[in-house]
């Protein structure tokens, strides 16, 4: 299936889809369309946990939705998800669409180029270190090399997501981290950077890269001005971490480590 473009956004019926996930993923969803006045097509959400109203609109559970004709059915979560409501979706007869890939090409536009770029380069460029850093520091406790990577992980994954999501996701990479042990690092798999070469989105394999001192790695290059502007992230700071309940300690051990890879890579 194609990605989703943004003209083709824009031929889209009015009320006509019903978004699955009231999450980061559908929220990321929801920012883009009404930045470029296309939040008319959304006639409301589903959810396995939560009813209500997401964005003003009904919120229903996932076991009700049925087939309608002229009725489009995206799946906006993450993929740790995608699978258990594709089979339920798949029993009930109702087509569907995983949105999460659609959603980077609508908000990044059209892809620039693809290269392999030093690690060290991107590393300098990144804004969001301390995303890095909890990965990294995950990426250590699975050696036994910490005993406290793995709930600093979780804690900044709950600020955006659910503490079952954080939890799931850390599975997902420790899985993802012995996956390379085992295999090798991923070169076939691209992270993806702006044409100033800050990230976007391949956090978790970049912290991977660093930490296996990978020299280059593979890039999805875009225009950052050609970005609709909303953003995917906050980008964090001393004072918005011990804001959110990380301890003096913990943010600490966070620029040790910002420290410790900026002494090998900057």
């Amino acid at each position: 299936m194609n990605s989703l473009s943004r003209d083709e956004l824009e031929k889209i019926t009015d009320n006509s889809v019903i978004v699955v996930g009231t999450g980061f993923v559908a929220t990321f969803l929801m920012k883009i369309l009404i930045a470029v006045n296309r939040d008319s097509i959304v006639r409301g959400f589903a959810d396995t946990r939560y009813t209500g109203t997401y964005y003003g609109r009904k919120v229903i559970p996932l076991s009700s939705i049925v087939h309608e004709n002229g009725v489009s059915v995206w799946i906006a979560t993450h993929e740790i998800y995608k699978d258990e409501i594709e089979s339920l979706l798949i029993d009930k007869g109702v087509p569907h669409r995983w949105i999460y890939h659609d959603i980077y090409s609508l908000w990044l536009g059209k892809l620039e180029k693809t290269a392999i770029m030093p690690t060290k380069e991107i590393w300098k460029a990144v804004t969001n270190k301390y995303l890095i850093a909890a990965r990294y520091l995950a990426i250590d406790m699975f050696y036994g090399n910490n005993e406290d990577g793995f709930n600093i992980y979780t804690k900044l994954q709950s600020i955006h997501q659910n503490n079952k999501t954080a939890t799931r996701r850390l599975e997902r990479f420790c899985s993802l981290v012995k996956n390379v042990d085992e295999n090798g690092f991923y070169t076939n798999e691209s992270v993806m950077i702006w044409d100033n070469n800050d990230l976007i989105d391949g956090y978790h394999r970049f912290a991977i890269a660093l930490y296996k001192n990978i020299g280059n790695i593979k890039c999805d290059i875009y225009d950052y001005s050609r970005r609709i502007e909303v953003e995917l992230r906050e980008n964090y700071d001393e004072s918005n971490l011990l804001n959110r309940g990380f301890s003096k300690y913990e943010v600490q051990l966070l620029n040790d480590t910002i420290f410790g890879i900026s002494s090998r890579f900057g």
